[in-house]
């Protein structure tokens, strides 16, 4: 599927939850933060509307509770249905056991994150991660570790929510390999604010872990995975992981 360059919509950047959140033992202890840099316009790699349409993105997003809970059993995936009230989230859930042999969680402990609302995960980008998952095993990952995957609205509301209020994105902090490598976008991904991560003209992540990275991305897009992701390249807030998501309605599939 061919690529081509637009201009980034405005209103896309995840915003940081007021709650804490299991990002920092991600990241390990912080050190002095630095000044972020100047921002500049992010380039884009856009998969035409005609492409879009029929993603797996597309069609996940487009399911019912009921279709999207019919197509998670079909696929044998084990999870939990959320019982609490959790505003914004159309169909809540935990995931409980692994994707394509990939474990993925946030980084607090089990008994924490059984309680927390980071991990709760809408059915629709269940189905995504559990399509991007078969794609890390063919990387040999083993391992994802998330920052967040909902973050309740800063207003509570009982109508749906898209994004991280909606339970439709993921922040991936690490991935680790079945040799033990990780991979952290932190660490391995400088960040170059305003460049093209896919496509002709795109710039090339120095490093083997940083192009493995950008490759799980470009790949992921290629395949129609995800609405929108988000990487160091996008801004600063983005510089220490990557942004995944679903969005109902969306009419494109865009990296930045």
């Amino acid at each position: 599927m061919g690529l081509v360059t637009t201009a980034t919509p405005d209103g896309v950047a995840a915003t940081t939850p007021k709650a804490a959140s299991p990002r920092a033992k991600v990241q390990g202890t912080p050190g002095k933060r630095p000044a972020p840099p100047a921002r500049k316009a992010p380039r884009r790699a856009a998969l035409p509307q005609e492409d879009a349409a029929g993603s797996a993105a597309s069609r996940y997003a487009a399911l019912s509770d009921a279709d999207a809970l019919a197509a998670l059993r079909a696929r044998a995936i084990a999870f939990e249905r959320v019982t609490a009230p959790h505003g914004g989230v159309r169909l809540p859930l935990r995931l409980v056991g692994k994707l394509h042999g990939v474990h993925v969680h946030s980084a607090l402990p089990p008994e924490q994150a059984k309680e927390a609302p980071w991990d709760i995960i809408d059915g629709r980008l269940l189905l995504a991660l559990d399509d991007y998952c078969a794609l890390l095993q063919r990387h040999h990952i083993v391992e994802v570790v998330h920052f967040t995957i909902h973050r309740p609205a800063a207003t509570p509301t009982d109508a749906p929510q898209l994004r991280h209020a909606g339970a439709l994105a993921i922040d991936v902090g690490a991935l680790r390999k079945d040799d033990g490598t990780w991979l952290r976008p932190k660490e391995d991904w400088p960040s170059s604010i305003g460049s093209l991560t896919c496509g002709k003209g795109a710039k090339r992540v120095v490093g083997a872990k940083g192009r493995e990275l950008q490759s799980l991305v470009c790949e992921a897009h290629d395949l129609g995975l995800f609405h929108f992701e988000l990487t160091p390249h996008y801004d600063w807030p983005h510089r220490d992981h990557l942004h995944l998501e679903v969005t109902p309605g969306a009419r494109w599939l865009s990296v930045d």
